[in-house]
């Protein structure tokens, strides 16, 4: 029996569509969380990193902070990077603008992937890529790899469930 492994398509493919998926997802976590800011506020900030027109620049990040991304079967992890992407943009976004959350992007990256991020997937492998995407581009990746397994999993008792 052959095996196979899933390949996620190409960036320039699958970029736009997961961009989509992740803001809205998060314009409608952020109208939850903070029912005070205007809708318009909360999509300009969202859609365009501009958050001029949020009232509360703590509350927000306090939202963002707080948001739990469950990727059930998240093979290689398409959404959750395009989610860690659009969470550290906003972040840094509300820094730049409002001037908080004054921390460097490898402690928000790494703040959000222990705090924020459950990936499961069947494929041990699959998670392994993950684990080395998420860690890519750290100048020291052996600082933030051990902090990511209990963020993602491939779990035993599913895998040996599964049919060959």
């Amino acid at each position: 029996m052959t095996r196979t492994r899933s390949v996620n398509p190409p960036a320039e493919v699958g970029r736009p569509s997961i961009t989509f998926m992740c803001r809205e997802a998060l314009k409608g976590y952020l109208e939850k969380q903070l029912p005070s800011e205007a809708k318009a506020a909360l999509e300009q900030f969202v859609d365009e990193h501009n958050p001029a027109g949020v009232r509360d620049a703590e509350a927000t990040l306090d939202a963002l902070r707080r948001i739990k991304v469950c990727d059930p079967a998240c093979g290689s992890g398409a959404y959750l990077l395009g989610m860690l992407h659009e969470l550290l943009d906003l972040r840094a976004a509300l820094f730049v603008t409002k001037r908080v959350d004054a921390v460097s992007v490898y402690e928000r990256k790494l703040e959000i992937i222990q705090r924020n991020f459950y990936g499961v997937d069947i494929d041990p492998f699959a998670i392994n890529m993950l684990v080395r995407l998420c860690a890519r581009k750290e100048r020291s990746r052996t600082l933030i790899w051990p902090f990511m397994s209990s963020s993602f999993a491939a779990p035993k008792r599913i895998r040996s469930s599964r049919r060959t």
